[in-house]
């Protein structure tokens, strides 16, 4: 077939399968994992209970945009499903073939762990695996072309992997196994690129590292005994499930496809040296050995190894090809009848989305948890709204999670608790409440569904306990759901109960408060030593006004127009698009992170402010961002003359302190977003234009 025309098959692959999925996760409700994903972009934080953070940052700008609605918490699982299609595409072309790639695609479409749970729902392991993807096909490229500053990319996708989910740490292994096995990449333990870009993904990876020390490491501890828990040495019932539930998630018969491949890679690696096989081996070899070993004596969820599985596609994809290309017709069909399988597979769950037709119960329906909670949540708000003493509360986090997606939010934020014997996320949302105060004497509604049969009357130490208010829910005709409602009086609880409100038995750690505080005692020296010297103060003042915008830009065209004439527009594109990049990341922070202004900050003490009082987010510095992504930029083009331009934009951002608008945290972190628009804007320029062009601005 021309390549061109299987690239436009493989796009409109793509592209159906994106439609699809767009319109099974627009009319459907959340899981009840969606649900609490989206209570973390409801809750900005560094890091959370059980994951990191970004999977709640990725849904948080589509909240801002769509609304509350299940499509907006489901467009990052669409996107980076498709993203991860797109990414296979590139990977079979550039290591096999173009054929390869579209294969692989189409084994990516017939997987329902991909296509389905990963494709439409969003979970953490959906965007891991972009970036997954991303850190190794960067890698094959620093193979490919020697060029060892692609290590700071590397950096930056375990970066960013590490803040989707804990079992990103397993790409480390991946790596040193390959460096290990691959002659030619052997020479990287020499080169500094490799150890700098591990320094920058720990650095991006630095703010769930400072929240877990604050919480006393309790998500790794959390991760630790969830993933691997008690261990005896092998149950082989246990074993068996994880195995099969793993292939009935992947379709049975490609996962043999898949475990052969990963055989026939293993050999390739060792016997023949074959470098896409080492690239894939590599990677996929740390994740089954964890999971592997933990599914021994331990129930894993299937999707935990998805990762592993991701790596095996691209091999399988190229396995397949030659079978079809010049094997028996008997090996073609038990090819052909493989990916038949993995389609039905595939297409089981959707069509029991939509149309409900398989005889399964309620208890035993995994579908049956996506209807109903808009109802359920109306009932619920009718029941707590009868009495001004009422509050609405359970005892699983995603129960929990599902109904406060549907409550108007004052309600869900307010009035609607998690009360239970295990620690999950709620009891740090739940902490600094005093709930043993705000909620003894008042009355409980308790609801919970048909999977649990508790009796709040014995779980909680209420005075009394209604029978249950039934809620059934109907789909297509048939029962999906039963929601149960308890009306509870009088909440009564003692130290001894073993809810004891869901509190934590530790007290957070205060490494932020400590540096804050120490922030906060120069800022004051500094305000007093300002308003002892006014003049130097109005000084000051004015010279951060160069650190504005418009003045820094008008700076850099001056000194371009006088020495780079021939360049400037190209020069100053480059600058303009460097701040845009950096103010967006400014805002972003801004609007998650809201800090007051020094004056509005210290109520207790006397202010004095240089110029007009600034009633916008003092957190970070957009004025330390600007002037230090200017001093980058010109010190890129005029390498001898570095010291004076940042020496000039400490003076600049300094004088932001010194006119008492902003803290020396705000300076540091808009200067680190200066650093970081500057590399990243000059980086996606150099790799844009041609090779020759690339070097000329590199050699500068």
């Amino acid at each position: 077939m021309d390549e061109k025309k299987l690239w436009q098959r493989a796009y409109l692959l793509i592209g159906i399968s994106f439609i699809i999925r767009l319109l099974i996760a627009a009319f459907y409700g959340l899981s009840g994992d969606e649900a609490h994903y989206y209570q973390y972009a409801m809750h900005p934080s560094m890091s959370y209970f059980d994951h990191p953070p970004l999977v709640g940052y990725a849904i948080l700008p589509f909240l801002k945009i769509f609304g509350n609605t299940p499509l907006a918490v489901r467009l990052p699982a669409l996107i980076s499903s498709t993203l991860c299609m797109w990414l296979l595409l590139k990977s079979g072309k550039d290591l096999y073939s173009t054929v390869t790639g579209f294969w692989a695609i189409l084994i990516f479409c017939f997987i329902p762990l991909f296509s389905v749970l990963g494709g439409i729902m969003t979970v953490p392991d959906t965007i891991l695996s972009v970036f997954w993807l991303l850190s190794v096909m960067t890698i094959w490229k620093i193979r490919t072309t020697g060029k060892d500053n692609l290590w700071y990319l590397v950096g930056i996708f375990t970066g960013l992997a590490l803040l989707t989910k804990y079992s990103a740490f397993l790409i480390y292994p991946g790596i040193l196994l390959f460096l290990l096995i691959n002659k030619e990449m052997r020479n990287s333990f020499k080169k500094k690129q490799l150890y700098l870009g591990f320094i920058l993904s720990i650095l991006i990876f630095l703010p769930v590292l400072v929240w877990n020390y604050n919480n006393y490491w309790v998500s790794f501890a959390f991760q630790f005994k969830h993933g691997l828990g008690e261990k005896s040495f092998f149950k082989p019932g246990i074993f068996i499930h994880n195995i099969v539930s793993q292939m009935l998630l992947i379709s049975p018969l490609v996962w043999f496809m898949l475990v052969i491949s990963f055989f026939k890679i293993a050999v390739q690696s060792f016997f023949h040296k074959h470098d896409p096989a080492q690239l894939f081996f590599s990677f996929s070899l740390p994740v089954f050995i964890v999971f592997g070993y933990a599914s021994f004596s331990n129930e894993i969820l299937p999707h935990w190894p998805a990762v592993g599985y991701l790596m095996l596609i691209v091999p399988c994809a190229f396995f397949l090809q030659t079978i079809f290309i010049g094997t028996s017709r008997i090996k073609k069909s038990i090819a052909k009848f493989s990916l038949f399988t993995g389609l039905l597979f595939t297409m089981v769950i959707p069509v029991q989305v939509v149309f409900h037709c398989f005889p399964l119960s309620p208890e035993t329906d995994p579908t049956g948890d996506l209807y109903g909670w808009d109802i359920g949540a109306r009932v619920a708000e009718c029941l707590v709204s009868r009495n001004q003493n009422n509050f609405l509360f359970t005892h699983k986090f995603y129960l929990a999670s599902q109904m406060a997606f549907s409550l108007p939010v004052d309600v869900a934020n307010n009035r609607l608790f998690c009360l239970s014997k295990r620690v999950d996320q709620y009891d740090f949302w739940q902490r600094d409440r005093n709930l043993k105060t705000e909620l003894s004497g008042e009355n409980g509604i308790f609801f919970t569904d048909e999977h649990f049969k508790d009796d709040p009357g014995k779980m909680y130490g209420f005075e009394t306990v209604d029978r249950p208010i039934t809620v059934e829910i109907f789909y297509k005709g048939k029962k999906v759901k039963t929601f149960r409602f308890y009306q509870c009086y009088n909440f009564k609880t003692s130290e001894t109960d073993p809810l004891y409100f869901n509190s934590l038995n530790f007290k957070q750690r205060s490494f932020f408060k400590k540096v804050i505080e120490i922030d906060n005692r120069a800022f004051l020296t500094v305000n007093k030593f300002a308003f002892r010297n006014k003049w130097l103060a109005n000084i000051l003042f004015a010279i951060g006004y160069l650190g504005s915008t418009e003045v820094a830009s008008l700076i850099v065209v001056v000194l371009l127009y006088f020495t780079r004439r021939s360049e400037l527009v190209r020069y100053f594109w480059i600058f303009l698009s460097m701040l845009i990049f950096g103010a967006i990341i400014v805002h972003i922070i801004k609007e998650l992170f809201p800090s007051a202004r020094p004056v509005s900050y210290f109520k207790d003490h006397v202010i004095c402010v240089t110029g007009p009082v600034l009633k916008s987010d003092s957190f970070p510095s957009g004025h330390a961002q600007t002037i230090f992504t200017a001093a980058f930029f010109l010190s890129w083009i005029f390498r001898k003359l570095w010291p004076v331009f940042f020496a000039f934009a400490f003076m600049v951002a300094f004088s932001r302190v010194f006119a008492r608008v902003h803290f020396f945290r705000d300076i540091l972190c808009g200067s680190i977003i200066g650093l970081i628009s500057f590399w990243v804007v000059l980086k996606i320029y150099l790799t844009i234009f041609k090779k020759t062009e690339a070097e000329k601005f590199d050699n500068k």
